[in-house]
């Protein structure tokens, strides 16, 4: 891999949290804005947690560097005898050789060429803990996740990490090889689909960027460190036993790490999947090849004048996946997800308020069967249903079938939703609304 360009990494919810050169200079607090691949706009994106662990086989001796003069940042640059020298600054110091971290995971990368270490590696305290939230307001009708976090973060140069002093070698050195692996990727159509405009295109990004992050740290700490399979596969993933904000969060590294490792052969392989990613967030969560399922035919028409469109997105199955998860058990919410055709969510605003209308088209009618039922499932447990339809904090939830292979859901105001009318077939939808 050649013509590297250093990118900024998003925020990484892993009992520490990291962000890398780019999102910001100085030494100011700010609240968290992602700057990075954008994982469905949470606060803080799809990354994973360690638990606090014992000092593994590659911890060795604390080492600190702490140089004086800012200068002395250029000792980062590899020499001619491929040392490197990472100066660490901060709150603390790092209880493993950093600069053997690095060598060791640009070795499982295949040393990729035009490939500097990190400027630094910055350690603070945080004032308040991370908690995952989701800011994504059609997200927030479905999920029971409006929770505010008044996290901050300090903003320098480098790889930032935020330490509590809970965190074992193994939780510390997880995040410094996600990060070397972060600053290793070149300009590809992953990366450039993880900064897309389009949510499930964002999402099929972020897949691959968080994915294959995890995967790389997953495979480093496999190898160096005495962790078993059990351990390392239970400590490196929240997803599963996550908040439904917490599933929203991690899901792209989740699904992704599990899709990386399904479709590669080692971490200098990986390389690949940035230059030709999946096309659809199913191939994502099924380990299908990129383009085996392409997206069903779908039209949705918006009739009405008091309503007027703001914007149209997909979502895709991915996010089907968490919204039933969120209240459903994971084999439930897999079956009613699964057998994803294509979807169009349509933003709707009027006097400054937003309504929501998701067409979900199946593969087939038992499909759409299925989703039917576990939506409606996790939408009880959600919110109380009245008259035909759901409420919840100030939204109400309503779905309808329009036709054998396809569903919509319509969510907002009260009034909006009882108002929107839907008829049609499995690939064309029209939506009035009053």
């Amino acid at each position: 891999m050649t013509g590297r360009t250093l990118r900024p990494v998003t925020l990484l919810a892993v009992a520490v949290l990291m962000v890398v050169a780019g999102c910001g200079g100085g030494s100011t607090t700010d609240t968290p804005t992602p700057t990075g691949p954008d994982l469905g706009s949470a606060t803080t994106p799809s990354a994973t947690t360690l638990a606090t662990a014992t000092t593994p086989t590659d911890s060795t001796t604390p080492t600190q560097q702490s140089p004086t003069r800012q200068e002395e940042s250029t000792t980062r640059r590899s020499n001619e005898r491929g040392r490197v020298d990472i100066p660490v600054r901060g709150a603390g110091t790092l209880p493993f050789d950093v600069n053997r971290t690095y060598r060791r995971t640009m070795e499982l990368l295949g040393n990729p060429a035009g490939v500097d270490p990190p400027e630094q590696i910055y350690l603070y305290r945080p004032d308040t803990a991370w908690k995952p939230t989701v800011q994504d307001p059609f997200a927030q009708t479905l999920l029971d996740a409006r929770r505010e976090s008044n996290f901050t973060f300090e903003r320098h140069d480098g790889v930032v990490i935020g330490v509590t002093g809970d965190e074992g070698p193994d939780a510390l050195q997880f995040t410094v090889v996600h990060g070397a692996q972060f600053e290793s990727v070149d300009d590809t159509s992953g990366m450039q689909a993880a900064f897309a405009e389009d949510y499930h295109r964002r999402q099929v990004g972020a897949s691959i960027v968080e994915g294959s992050a995890s995967y790389v740290a997953f495979q480093y700490m496999r190898r160096y460190t005495d962790r078993n399979e059990t351990w390392l596969r239970t400590a490196t993933d929240e997803y599963l036993n996550a908040s439904p904000a917490g599933k929203y969060a991690w899901a792209t590294s989740h699904f992704g790490q599990q899709y990386v490792a399904d479709r590669v052969d080692s971490p200098s392989d990986h390389w690949r999947l940035y230059r030709n990613p999946p096309n659809t967030t199913e191939e994502v969560v099924h380990g299908l090849a990129p383009g085996s399922e392409p997206p069903t035919p779908l039209s949705v028409t918006v009739d009405g004048e008091r309503w007027s469109v703001s914007d149209r997105q997909t979502r895709g199955e991915m996010f089907t996946r968490v919204v039933l998860a969120a209240e459903l058990p994971e084999q439930r919410a897999a079956r009613g997800a699964a057998g994803w055709g294509n979807d169009t969510l349509v933003t709707l605003e009027r006097n400054g308020r937003q309504g929501y209308v998701w067409t979900v088209r199946r593969d087939s009618a038992t499909d759409a069967s299925e989703f039917l039922q576990a939506f409606r499932a996790a939408m009880d447990r959600r919110g109380d249903r009245w008259g035909g339809y759901w409420t919840g904090d100030d939204d109400a939830i309503r779905i309808v079938r329009v036709a054998p292979e396809t569903v919509v859901v319509a969510t907002g105001p009260t009034r909006f939703v009882t108002g929107v009318d839907v008829t049609g077939s499995n690939e064309s939808v029209t939506v009035g609304t009053r």
